[in-house]
């Protein structure tokens, strides 16, 4: 299924470099460096946390061949476990990211509080998602999920071209989590749902709220 894998590479590179290019095309290269200040550690923290969770893609694909039954119950561990550990990072990081950013960049780089909380948002997001990822590669639904990429894309696109036009820099965040929460958290669960688990997805968003 590789060929259905190439276009969640691409569309992951191009969502990954929207923000950058409407900031650096409407506001400026001086918010770039800031934009770019806060995402390099949260890329580092995503990227860290991606390597832990690599070694779980081998033993979640055996078990969906030998007991669904018992892979919908690790699902729903698994959730449990990333909201947690997003917790836990994420809560400290949002008091320290912004004096860190000051202490090393300067600052006049400082965002807002809003501002931050939506970056920090995106760290969340980011580690409450690879469920979803470690789930669509041990089953291989590769094709079916394509939508989510070009969902997330466009909604990406469309929202930061018009927000940044009101709030700026803020704007443009507040579309990548819009597109994030739209294009994962709303349809990948239901994909899963309907080609691995045949179980009422309700119980799944009843976690995450109480969560």
């Amino acid at each position: 299924k590789t060929k259905e894998l190439i276009p969640h590479k691409i569309g992951t590179l191009v969502a990954n470099n929207i923000d950058v290019l409407i900031i650096s095309k409407f506001i400026g290269l001086a918010e770039v460096v800031t934009y770019t200040s806060y995402m390099y550690i949260i890329n580092t923290l995503v990227t860290i946390f991606s390597k832990m969770t690599t070694a779980s893609y081998a033993g979640i694909g055996n078990l969906l061949i030998v007991d669904k039954e018992k892979a919908y119950d690790k699902f729903l561990e698994y959730n449990s476990f990333v909201f947690f550990l997003a917790t836990i990072i994420c809560v400290p990081l949002y008091f320290a990211i912004s004096p860190f950013i000051g202490l090393f960049y300067g600052l006049e780089y400082i965002v807002g509080n809003v501002t931050c909380l939506l970056f920090v948002f995106l760290v969340f997001y980011s580690i409450i998602r690879t469920i979803f990822n470690i789930f669509v590669t041990a089953a291989g639904l590769f094709k079916e999920t394509i939508i989510c990429v070009y969902l997330e894309i466009g909604i990406n696109l469309i929202l930061s071209l018009i927000l940044i036009n009101y709030m700026g820099i803020t704007g443009v965040i507040l579309a990548t989590a819009i597109a994030y929460i739209i294009s994962e958290y709303v349809v990948k669960p239901s994909i899963l749902n309907k080609n691995i688990f045949n179980k009422k997805i309700s119980c799944y968003y009843k976690d995450c709220l109480f969560y």
